[in-house]
Order: structure tokens, then C-alpha cells, then sequence
């Protein structure tokens, strides 16, 4: 036995402690996958727990890391992210199989050194597949939160298409015309996401997106084009997975039709409803918005020099990307440039163009108080306000990185 190595006591020990866990285990799994029910889940989750525990005391750092992601499995399933199938099962009991084959190398007098890269590709493709909505634009993609994930998942999974629908407005336009596209079109499907979009064309000022999911796409896309949007299939249902569907572009010939009047076909109470509904989001917005703010301007202040964070610049461009989706959304145009303008730098000190240097973090932390007064101020302050001209200037003209 070398140096370093666990010793035979402590061997044993794991021995002893994982047979009671591997059978309690073995069992919850059999029943699982005919009746998932959350205490089930709970026994075997604590059973994985203790089973990382004694590994991790017995030094068997590669079964400690096999339980815990057995135990990321269960969590994934008993919140309904994963469907426990018969198939998911398979995958378990042979994970469980070589924490057998583990202790009976301890009981044949060996170290407990088995080989488990397999069941690790196996469990973390697995937990992988089960996070991701593939086919999503960048910009839905950015700012879904994890349970918008899991309706999108569902929906997929209940056989649903996944549409992506634009509506390209003016600046005065935005108040009226998206409460009547969200009232129209969640007559013919669940809207799971808002947010505002990156590819504005030169005759809008904002683009707002709507990630639906319908059962009738063709009467989705009929309201939508009706309401003159643009509607993008992002996934349709594929035996139990996510495919990426090849339609590009659903969208009427020429310039879009002239939207119906606002609100039509609602009752004065019904489009003051709608339209409280949204100034109640848009506060939510603002408020959420002065965290991110606060986050971003404490990233940047310990971004200078580290440029080969990746992580931490990540996280600074997705709080810009996020911010700058929210401004599209909710109608604040100077939100969005500052933001846009903000993760223009970002991308490049990521993508290696451009260094973190005292001064351009400077220039980044100025586009973050033009951030902060926005949204403290959002009726009075506009894309035209010296700040905010002063700020987005600042941020386009910072210098490159010299080769």
C-alpha cells in the first residue's frame, strides 16, 4: 500500500457502511421507476448522501464524485427537469453497480480503485441533455431562469412547437401593440418568456420577443404575422428530446401588415388589466435591475488585470446581455444602449481584443452609472441625455488592444 493511501481500517469501514446504502438503493431505484414519488427521492438522496460521505472519509475521491452526481440526478428528477424512464434507470443501477464492484475490491484485499470514467461521461451527459433547450436564439437563451427552462422542456416533451415571435416597434408604439400581440397570441399558446431582441432592424427602434409554446402552429403564426411580427420555429417534439427545427424564417412577403387597431377585440377593462400587468413587470424589472447594476459595478472594479478570468468576465457580459434584453422589453431604449454598448467591450476583453487596463475599466464603470441613472430615472432620462450620449461615446471609442 503506498504512502497516502487508505488504510485497511478505513477501507473496511466504507465497506461495511456502503452495503446497507447500495441496498436501500438498489430497491428506491426499482420503485422509482414505477412510482416517483418525492419520498422515495428523499431516501435516496440521503442514501447517496451518506454512501459520498464515507467515500470521501475513506479517500475514494473518484466514489465520492460518482454518488454525488448520481445524487444531481435524483435532485434533477424529483424536480421534475428529468424524467426518471426506464432507459435513466439503466444508467443508475450500472452506476450503483460499480460502487459494487468498488467494495468488493476492498473485500478481495485491493484498494477500491475501479474504473468509473464511463459512468462519469454517462451521468454528466446526462445531467448535460437535461439542463439545455436547444435551437433557442442568443437572446432567449440569455435570460431564461432555470424554471422557464424546465416549461420550455415540458412543453416540448407534452408535444408542442417552440416559436420565437419578434415585433419590431417604434418607440411610441410599445405600450399599445405588445399587449395586443400577448393578448392574441396567448389565446393560441403559453407564452414562457419575454425579452427584448438583438437584431433590430434599421426601421424599428426596439425589438420585443415572445418565446411561445402551442399546439397549433399554424394558428400561431397566422396571429402573429396578422399582428405584422416575425415568428421563428425553435424546436418541435422528437421521442422524448430537443430538435433543432430547420425552418428559418415564418414571415409575410414585403413589409409586415399593418397592425389591427390596439387592443382590438378587448373590453376597456380587460386592455387597462393587460396594461397594468405590464407596468407591474416593468417596476419588478427596474428594481431587479439596480442588483445587477450593483453586481456588475463591483465585477468590474476587480476585473483590472485579470483578463484571463473567464468566468468573471462571462458573468459581466451576461449581466450586460440580460440587461440590455430587459431594456428592449420594457421599453427603455437608453437602457438598452448603454447596456449594448457596455457588452460591445465586454466581448472583445473576452474574446482576447481588448485588455482589462485601468482605464477602460474606468470607462466601463462610467457606462455603469449611466446604467444606474436610467433606471432610477426611466421617464426622464433618454438615449439623447448627455449622460447617457457621453457614456455610450465613452464606451465606442475606448481604444483596442494594440497587437
Amino acid at each position: 500500500m503506498q504512502p497516502g493511501d487508505p488504510d485497511d481500517a478505513v477501507l473496511a469501514r466504507f465497506a461495511d457502511e456502503a452495503a446497507d446504502s447500495l441496498a436501500a438503493l438498489g430497491e428506491a431505484l426499482l420503485r422509482l421507476e414505477t412510482d416517483p414519488a418525492p419520498d422515495v427521492y428523499s431516501d435516496a438522496t440521503r442514501h447517496l448522501h451518506t454512501l459520498q460521505g464515507a467515500a470521501s472519509a475513506a479517500g475514494l475521491s473518484a466514489a465520492a464524485h460518482l454518488a454525488h452526481l448520481l445524487e444531481d440526478v435524483m435532485a434533477e428528477c424529483q424536480a421534475g427537469r428529468l424524467a426518471h424512464t426506464p432507459a435513466l434507470n439503466d444508467v443508475l443501477l450500472r452506476a450503483l453497480d460499480m460502487v459494487a464492484a468498488i467494495r468488493l475490491s476492498i473485500f478481495e484485499g485491493g484498494t477500491g480503485q475501479v474504473e468509473l470514467s464511463g459512468s462519469f461521461t454517462a451521468l454528466e451527459s446526462i445531467l448535460a441533455d437535461g439542463r439545455q433547450v436547444t435551437g433557442l436564439s442568443s437572446d432567449a437563451s440569455q435570460v431564461l431562469s432555470e424554471y422557464q427552462r424546465f416549461r420550455a422542456r415540458h412543453a416540448i416533451a407534452a408535444g408542442r412547437t417552440l416559436l420565437e415571435i419578434r415585433l419590431d416597434l417604434e418607440r411610441d408604439q410599445f405600450g399599445e401593440r405588445v399587449p395586443a400581440l400577448e393578448s392574441r397570441v396567448a389565446a393560441v399558446a403559453e407564452v414562457l418568456a419575454r425579452t427584448g431582441a438583438s437584431d433590430v432592424p434599421p426601421s424599428a427602434d426596439t425589438t420585443y420577443l415572445l418565446l411561445v409554446a402551442t399546439a397549433d402552429e399554424e394558428a400561431a403564426v397566422r396571429t402573429a404575422t396578422e399582428l405584422g411580427a416575425r415568428v421563428r420555429r425553435v424546436a418541435e417534439h422528437s421521442a422524448g428530446a430537443f430538435a433543432v427545427a430547420p425552418a428559418p424564417q415564418v414571415a409575410t412577403a414585403g413589409p409586415p401588415a399593418a397592425a389591427p387597431p390596439p387592443l382590438a377585440g378587448l373590453t376597456a377593462e380587460q386592455a387597462a388589466e393587460i396594461q397594468a400587468e405590464i407596468r407591474a413587470l416593468r417596476g419588478e424589472f427596474l428594481e431587479s435591475s439596480l442588483e445587477k447594476v450593483a453586481q456588475l459595478a463591483q465585477g468590474l472594479v476587480g476585473l483590472e488585470g485579470r483578463s484571463d478570468d473567464a468566468d468573471l468576465v462571462n458573468a459581466l457580459f451576461r449581466i450586460a446581455h440580460s440587461l440590455k434584453g430587459g431594456g428592449a422589453t420594457f421599453g427603455l431604449p437608453a437602457l438598452s444602449a448603454v447596456a449594448h454598448a457596455l457588452e460591445g467591450v465586454l466581448d472583445e476583453i473576452r474574446c482576447g481584443r481588448r485588455r482589462p487596463t485601468p482605464e477602460t475599466v474606468s470607462t466601463l464603470l462610467t457606462g455603469a452609472d449611466a446604467l444606474q441613472l436610467v433606471i432610477r430615472q426611466p421617464d426622464a432620462v433618454t438615449e439623447q441625455s448627455p449622460e447617457i450620449v457621453t457614456a455610450i461615446g465613452s464606451l465606442k471609442s475606448d481604444g483596442r488592444l494594440s497587437s
